[in-house]
């Protein structure tokens, strides 16, 4: 007997847990993928030996015009799904399900189908074609008429491919027909999910003890939106009773591949001014990046990402340093630095966050950047830069100073990127401390890239500034090394003048 995955779009994270479990449980001849859209990627990559690939088109499909992309995917699938078992007949599971143990697929009948309920007779379709075991025969032809005809009809209802043809199969032919309790197969259905992801610890534990009594668990991937959140990074922290089943199951060499970067997606949450960001990043690559405001880390984490895809030993080489507040700031601060009332998480939760998502050594200050006595005191060991990013308050005053204290850890062929250029409101953000840089020793490129962000006083317009050294006037042709704060040469009065107050 063989074994049918289908996918239908995008290989996911998800997808390649649903076929590694099945692979290390199931008692099979071999593990069919079927696809519409070629598997490619890191995911499909660790799971590449166990299946053996084979393209499939659905065709044109009336009933499926005007669909939303997901929702037509998830028709073809089941489109798919009843072509393959009407012919050549196997075990079929849904790409969000995880394996515990073999089902052993029952001899003496033509199917079996999971109930998504312990009581078939509490409502009218109980059974679904997550997981279905066929032989040829009565059941898989009638049940692929019935979808055949469907699909040919101007529209179409939800479950009428699924749920609901299974059911009136097992009502039409009960002698060829097995049943798989709920418990047994899918110790959860509709609403019930929610119980795997929930984080507190007694839910947690009672929804573990299920799943292990469990064969096959299907996680319902759209009765809860936070099946998409499923990464490794989300594995790695959860305390829920999936990401314990998960790392009990999976070795991690497996469920901790993490995905591509993807630097499109960033842009798109944060906007598109952070081009700037990156391209900067391409053109003064280095190993050790410092962020001053580095607030919940998202920047942190792309800089780190970006960085790892073009240094010669990736992530792993990165030593990140964050300047913030964190929770030493007080609301006078918040209030000084124009906020809006954003107060950054914790500063040791910001850096598990960013261990946990990335390979990077992370050493984060809390402490107010202005303050030279912590400066000196926190900072004193620091190396030299190579990359440095400035969002950190916004008045003017602590800009000022926070540009001045980048400057103290370029070397000369440092980049420092600066956020915050508002062109039209030079009272607050970068603007005028970026205006009075001394052109006649630094380069100062304001990129092109606009974000409007819309505020209760009217448009917030912003840019990136880029800033670099002139030629150096002496010293080697690569960076300067890893000097420390005290020992660094410094290059400009603003840097000596800094220098002189933490002394």
């Amino acid at each position: 007997m063989d074994m049918h995955f289908i996918s239908t779009g995008p290989f996911q994270y998800m997808h390649m847990l649903a076929i590694y479990t099945a692979a290390k449980t199931q008692v099979v001849k071999q593990i069919n993928l079927w696809y519409t859209e070629k598997p490619t990627g890191r995911y499909f990559d660790a799971i590449k030996d166990l299946v053996v690939l084979w393209e499939v088109k659905t065709g044109n499909c009336p009933a499926f015009n005007g669909l939303d992309p997901q929702t037509k995917a998830a028709y073809d699938k089941d489109v798919i799904q009843w072509r393959v078992l009407d012919s050549v007949g196997g075990l079929y599971m849904d790409l969000d399900t995880l394996s515990f143990r073999d089902i052993a697929f029952p001899d003496v009948k033509e199917m079996f189908a999971s109930l998504d309920v312990e009581d078939p007779s509490s409502i009218p379709f109980p059974y679904n074609n997550a997981v279905v075991g066929a032989t040829p025969g009565k059941v898989t032809n009638f049940i692929l008429k019935f979808v055949e005809g469907k699909i040919k009809q101007p529209s179409i209802c939800w479950g009428d491919t699924g749920p609901i043809v299974v059911s009136m199969a097992a009502a039409a032919f009960p002698d060829k027909f097995e049943l798989i309790a709920h418990e047994i197969l899918n110790p959860f259905g509709g609403n019930e999910i929610s119980q795997i992801y929930a984080e507190h610890d007694i839910v947690a534990h009672k929804a573990i003890k299920q799943i292990r009594k469990s064969k096959v668990m299907h996680l319902y991937a759209k009765a809860d939106q936070r099946f998409n959140s499923i990464n490794a990074e989300w594995v790695r922290v959860s305390k829920s009773a999936l990401a314990t089943i998960i790392k009990e199951n999976v070795p991690e060499e497996i469920w901790g591949i993490r995905g591509s970067w993807d630097k499109e997606a960033y842009l798109n949450r944060r906007g598109k001014h952070y081009a700037g960001l990156f391209r900067a990043i391409a053109q003064h690559p280095g190993e050790h990046i410092m962020e001053i405001g580095t607030s919940s880390g998202e920047t942190a984490e792309g800089m780190i990402r970006e960085m790892g895809e073009i240094v010669a030993h990736g992530e792993k080489s990165i030593n990140y340093y964050g300047i913030d507040l964190f929770e030493t700031g007080t609301n006078e601060q918040w209030e000084r630095e124009f906020t809006g009332g954003y107060v950054p998480p914790k500063c040791a939760d910001v850096k598990l966050r960013l261990e946990q998502c990335t390979k990077a050594s992370i050493n984060l200050a809390a402490m107010d950047s202005t303050d030279r006595s912590e400066v000196n005191k926190q900072m004193k060991y620091w190396p030299a830069m190579d990359f440095i990013f400035i969002d950190g308050g916004h008045s003017i005053e602590t800009v000022k100073s926070d540009l001045a204290l980048a400057m103290c850890f370029m070397h000369d062929f440092t980049a420092i990127v600066i956020d915050d250029y508002f062109p039209e409101m030079p009272f607050i953000g970068t603007k005028i401390a970026v205006d009075g840089i001394d052109r006649t020793k630094f380069n100062v490129y304001i990129a092109p890239e606009i974000d409007d962000y819309t505020h209760p006083f009217g448009r917030l317009r912003t840019q990136l500034v880029v800033v670099t050294r002139k030629m150096p006037v002496k010293g080697p042709t690569g960076p300067l090394g890893n000097p420390s704060l005290m020992e660094r040469e410094l290059k400009n009065d603003w840097s000596k003048d800094i220098l002189r107050k933490i002394q």
